[in-house]
């Protein structure tokens, strides 16, 4: 590496330039050296399943990546799994509000009430 004061009057050749993009184009893909848990989790998570049919729970599959350094709680682990089960092309369902949820379960036993009540009134007249 060359110290220099200011790189305004530094000149590049341009088959210096030349050389430098075909060596750069040329580099091969540099594999990730680390991933996110979650992606660990991902990509363990067929063995992980094939474990969990065999027996083996959430806490003992924790203590296991533990013992290779990939610290994960047993809640956290069961969280990962399911979430990479999940089909990543559908869109996430908004959970309802217990207000939404009331309303829309009186408006139902409204409207039952009001038919109950119609054909009462039918059978009345008869």
């Amino acid at each position: 590496m060359v110290n220099r004061k200011s790189n305004a009057a530094v000149k590049v050749q341009t088959t210096m330039l030349d050389q430098a993009a075909s060596l750069l184009g040329d580099l091969p893909e540099k594999p990730d050296s680390t991933i996110s848990l979650r992606q660990a989790i991902e990509m363990l998570q067929s063995d992980l399943r094939d474990s969990l049919d065999k027996g083996y729970d959430y806490d003992e599959l924790a203590q296991i990546l533990a013992e290779q350094d990939i610290d994960i709680s047993p809640s956290t682990l069961k969280r990962y799994l399911a979430m990479s089960q999940k089909d990543p092309s559908q869109p996430r369902r908004r959970r309802r509000s217990r207000k939404a949820h009331a309303e829309d379960s009186d408006g139902s036993d409204a409207r039952a009430n009001a038919q109950e009540s119609e054909r009462e009134l039918e059978r009345a007249r008869a």
